[in-house]
């Protein structure tokens, strides 16, 4: 019947479903095409379980733990290793022998066992993120029995009594122990799995709260549940006592919002409109001066924009990242094949950029050889170089710092850093520890609206002042000096980021567009009163259907989805997928200086919306920053409430 229908595509599609089904062939490609565990283990090795950052000794059974991981061991005298990656809320209807326990919901950890064989009765180690197989606290370390093993076979969980490596399962039981990732293991010399990568980041956040102020309680406890049962969902507690939910985007948090309100909490809740992160950065070179309250210390800082090519990769490899420039031996075997990975990035995201943005030859070792640190949280994309200092006015510049960042990534040698000599009452080297701190506080709440800073480079100069008389009596009204060092960094770099052309940065969502011929008119008009920026359109081939790739700030991104499907009765469709970070161009401070500019933008720059202005006065009225703003505009001007025709 089908061959003889007159649509001609109804013909070939049942041709083909008889030909190639689509789960056996599905199923086929699968198993043909997909290493096994075993063959995949040693390339991934390095990534699922990278080298951990060790307090103590190397303990003897690390390796012995990691080699079974590799090798995929299934033999009952191998270690028993298992990765729980999320928690699951499954219906307990769907969970075989939990239909008579309390409660609709069961959650299970979703997991995958690495090595050894999993059997039920077994007595594991929960390990943390964080754990340390060289300086193991007893305290720190749960011991579980795994009584719950199920078979993860579509919608149904069923009961088995042993796993294999190599294999998914469900275990039930661990909701007390594990909040959305951990590391089972039968020995506590394993090291724990790295951290899960997402494509994503959690850019849009909501504060909740009940309707009523009785069920605050019930709110508590749904956030918990809706935090273990998401992998991704970030839920936090503001200063301001309000409880905020972090999500990807505004179907995700739809779906967050509504497992909150109808699963977790059944409770209604009120939600607050979208708070989205943004960044600050710079488009010049700059330089500031400050000194401490005690006048004993001035601080220079020089900033400068680093290449964005060097930004999204710190950004994207920052997790891995973080285990090299924490580790005490950044000459291994191990970090060496990270640093070695990370350059590697760097060198193809350049070469994959404009010939403007690609820079000179060598900007990629000037950018990086003399680097310090990273910040904010010691992984950020703004790097501070080593810095100089002077001990006296005639004294010539000696280098202050150690170049840990450059020679983690294989850059230049490891030296011995040179003792700075002792001046006066305090010690140069008692200070780096404040200079740090200061440049981690600094580049986490930039000057514009309090959010972080990315792509600055910083250098500072520290110049010791000569004491003035009467100075030492008066030294402790300022406080200590370490104190007034971390103050002044943080000023210091404020000040001149604010020089330097400091911009908003916005996050980009990729959006993916499909529709018809007679929808691209309304499709554009949406698409143009979103800020948004054409990448291209394509149509494919014998179809009359529309493909048009497309970057969106997720700032103007709430309500595209339902807007561009009223304004194309439903014939086009977007997904948008979190794409980077992008520098918007306009300044938020700026004042037209030229004649021209005047009759543009008007005597005060107030004809035109300026965006960034307005974004950036948003986020300060949302955190209670002061906002400049005319609150009468012509004060001899009378308004008029009457309308005439």
């Amino acid at each position: 019947r089908d061959l003889t229908n007159t649509d001609r595509r109804m013909a070939l599609q049942s041709i083909m479903r008889a030909w190639l089904p689509m789960s056996q062939t599905l199923l086929e490609m699968v198993a043909h095409c997909v290493p096994s565990p075993p063959q995949a283990a040693p390339h991934r090795i390095n990534r699922v379980m990278p080298q951990p950052v060790l307090k103590g000794t190397k303990p003897p059974g690390l390796d012995d733990a990691r080699n079974a991981v590799m090798a995929c061991n299934l033999s009952d005298e191998a270690h028993r290793i298992i990765f729980v990656s999320k928690m699951m809320a499954i219906p307990k209807a769907h969970v075989q022998g939990a239909q008579n326990q309390a409660g609709d919901v069961k959650f299970l950890a979703f997991a995958r066992v690495y090595s050894g064989t999993i059997r039920k009765g077994d007595k594991m180690y929960v390990l943390s993120p964080t754990h340390d197989p060289s300086d193991v606290d007893s305290n720190e370390v749960q011991e579980i029995v795994l009584n719950e093993l199920y078979l993860m076979m579509g919608q149904g969980m069923f009961v088995v009594d042993e796993v294999p490596a190599g294999n998914l399962l469900a275990i039930g039981g661990l909701e007390t122990s594990i909040l959305k990732t951990a590391t089972l293991s039968s020995t506590l010399d394993c090291p724990p799995f790295g951290a899960m990568m997402f494509q994503a980041a959690a850019i849009v956040k909501v504060a909740v709260e009940p309707e009523a102020i009785a069920d605050m309680s019930a709110l508590v406890e749904g956030l918990r549940l809706l935090n273990r049962a998401d992998a991704f969902v970030e839920v936090s507690l503001m200063e301001t006592g309000e409880h905020v939910i972090a999500a990807a985007g505004e179907v995700h948090l739809e779906r967050c919002i509504a497992d909150l309100s109808e699963r977790f909490a059944k409770i209604p809740v009120r939600v607050s409109p979208p708070i989205i992160s943004f960044r600050e950065g710079i488009t010049t070179k700059a330089a500031a001066t400050s000194t401490t309250a005690n006048g004993r210390v001035s601080i220079t800082c020089s900033v400068a924009p680093i290449p964005n090519f060097v930004v999204r990769a710190i950004d994207d490899t920052s997790e891995r990242l973080k285990v090299l420039l924490l580790a005490k031996d950044p000459k291994s075997d191990e970090n060496k094949l990270i640093a070695e990975e990370f350059m590697n990035k760097v060198t193809s995201l350049r070469e994959a950029a404009t010939y403007d943005e690609q820079g000179p030859e060598g900007i990629i070792e000037k950018t990086l050889r003399h680097a310090w640190a990273l910040g904010p949280k010691r992984i950020g994309s703004n790097i501070l170089n080593v810095s100089t200092y002077t001990a006296s006015v005639d004294d010539d510049e000696k280098e202050f710092g150690h170049a840990y960042a450059g020679i983690a990534l294989g850059l230049r040698e490891s030296y011995e850093a040179v003792p700075h000599e002792e001046l006066m009452e305090f010690d140069l080297n008692a200070i780096e520890g404040s200079v740090l701190t200061g440049f981690q506080m600094a580049t986490d709440r930039g000057p514009l609206c309090d959010e972080p800073l990315t792509g600055v480079q910083m250098i500072l100069h520290i110049a010791v002042n000569e004491e003035q008389d009467g100075d030492g009596a008066d030294e402790d009204q300022y406080g200590p000096l370490s104190g007034q060092i971390i103050n002044t960094v943080r000023d210091v770099i404020r000040k001149a980021v604010l020089k330097a052309g400091t911009r908003l940065v916005e996050a980009m969502y990729l959006a993916v567009i499909t529709t018809t011929s007679e929808a691209l008119g309304g499709t554009y008009a949406v698409l143009g009163k979103r800020r948004s920026q054409i990448l291209s359109e394509t149509i494919r081939e014998g179809t009359g259907v529309f493909i048009i790739h497309a970057y969106l700030p997720v700032a103007s991104s709430f309500g595209f989805v339902n807007q561009l499907r009223a304004q194309t009765s439903g014939a086009s469709t977007a997904q948008l997928v979190f794409s980077h970070w992008s520098m918007l161009e306009m300044d938020p401070f700026f004042t037209p200086t030229t004649e021209e500019e005047r009759e543009e933008f008007g005597e005060d720059g107030d004809v035109g919306p300026n965006i960034s202005r307005q974004l950036m006065d948003a986020v300060r009225r949302r955190k209670g920053l002061k906002v400049e703003e005319k609150i009468v505009q012509v004060a001899t001007k009378q308004r008029t409430l009457a309308r005439k025709a």
